[in-house]
């Protein structure tokens, strides 16, 4: 993005901005519960009265940034000019960026729309294939019909549970894809919700770190020494973030990328962590083992690609390998003496282990032992991809299976990431 994009559009400077609005015959959506029109319109708020489709049309949002991008396009511009496309300008609330850039959020909105954009993110051009938007639809069918989304109290969802898209003969995506988010967090905007990412990123120079702040808190407001507070809150953590999702993996099969970035904590209970939700509908893993159960439930999968892109058989002990990399690192604070209590901490995620390995009986039991016996962790190597010049998602078959084979990255169990993590 160039400096003035960046002052409205990037997630660090909290700029805001209008959806663009597109008319266009030729629509291809779906949904695992409202119907589609509905949740456009709803995007539109007050607006809702002055933006209108025409006979046999049905309305686009877009970013802004690809709205530009798409109306530059030839193949658009053609289906601009026969009238089979119109734009329609910008309308409705403000919406702000998330941390993933593409994915915005307006505290009256009910759902968070997520584009693609015309911008290199992290390692990749961040655009929604086809599949993805089946494969969010899917997922939120399969937990509905599962119990999943309801099995754990500490654990939530943000489902990617419907979307639309301008279908283009001959094209597999048309630059036009949205998929839509739920967003439980409606009315919330004072509430804090944080990325794992946000909460242990590097602090600013001459700033503290964002978990410093919140531990600090967390010890005035429980009238309790700084090292307690960190053992309190990271065991608070454990509760929501580790246990929640071994034995999701153990008693449903599921298995989920839940690195920094996808993992989100409700520090709304004096700032301790009381409920994880994990976002991003690419990052569930199907065991092969349970493969049999989900397609009696939903025989529909079968027709699915996604489904069966997601389903992987995996080595011993390395199922949720994100997720047990972001617990074994520790969130840290840089600057604050007080992780001194660090070895308090990974004795209490030493405990949790045990406790799991003991309490479960199937796939989350092997992977709970996994954390406690293997002396090296596998890792998702962002660093190492961004300097080997990998676009992850283009490559992103043959990273599931080095995860799956279990030769992908590794973690040490100190707790130090190898150079290449």
């Amino acid at each position: 993005m160039s400096n003035w994009q960046q002052d409205v559009y990037a997630p660090e400077l909290r700029g805001g901005f209008q959806l663009a609005y597109f008319a266009a015959h030729l629509v291809r959506e779906d949904s695992a519960g409202i119907a589609v029109t509905s949740i456009v319109r709803s995007l539109l708020g007050n607006d809702a009265g002055n933006i209108a489709a025409g006979n046999g049309e049905m309305l686009l949002p877009m970013h802004p940034l690809q709205a530009q991008a798409l109306m530059l396009d030839p193949a658009v511009r053609a289906l601009m000019d026969s009238g089979q496309i119109r734009y329609l300008g910008p309308a409705g609330p403000v919406f702000t960026a998330t941390s993933s850039v593409r994915t915005v959020y307006s505290d009256d909105a009910a759902w968070m729309p997520k584009f693609s954009l015309p911008v290199r993110i992290t390692n990749s051009k961040r655009v929604n294939r086809w599949h993805e938007l089946e494969a969010g639809v899917a997922v939120a069918r399969l937990f509905e019909y599962a119990g999943i989304d309801t099995f754990e109290p500490h654990l939530g969802f943000l489902h990617d549970s419907a979307y639309v898209t301008l279908d283009i003969s001959g094209q597999a995506e048309s630059g036009f894809e949205v998929i839509f988010r739920e967003n439980p967090f409606r009315g919330r905007a004072d509430d804090p919700v944080i990325t794992v990412s946000a909460l242990t990123a590097e602090p600013r120079p001459g700033h503290s770190s964002l978990l410093e702040n919140v531990v600090r808190r967390v010890a005035h407001d429980h009238d309790i020494s700084v090292r307690q507070a960190c053992r309190r809150w990271f065991e608070c953590y454990l509760d929501c973030a580790l246990d929640p999702l071994v034995k999701l993996y153990d008693r449903f099969g599921v298995a989920l990328e839940a690195h920094q970035q996808n993992s989100l904590l409700d520090l709304s209970q004096q700032g301790l962590p009381s409920r994880y939700f994990y976002r991003d509908s690419q990052g569930f893993y199907l065991s092969n083992s349970f493969k049999a159960r989900w397609y009696g439930l939903m025989p529909e999968v079968v027709q699915i690609r996604s489904f069966s892109s997601m389903t992987v058989t995996f080595a011993s002990g390395s199922p949720i390998t994100s997720s047990s990399t972001r617990s074994s690192r520790l969130p840290r604070a840089p600057d604050m003496t007080a992780w001194q209590a660090r070895p308090n901490c990974s004795a209490s995620c030493e405990r949790g282990s045990k406790n799991l390995a003991g309490e479960l009986t199937g796939a989350g039991r092997e992977f709970a032992s996994s954390l406690l016996d293997k002396p090296h962790i596998t890792a998702k190597a962002n660093l190492a991809i961004r300097l080997q010049d990998v676009d992850e998602l283009a490559e992103g078959g043959s990273a599931i299976k080095a995860e799956a084979d279990g030769s992908s990255t590794e973690t040490h169990r100190s707790g130090c990431a190898t150079p290449t993590s």
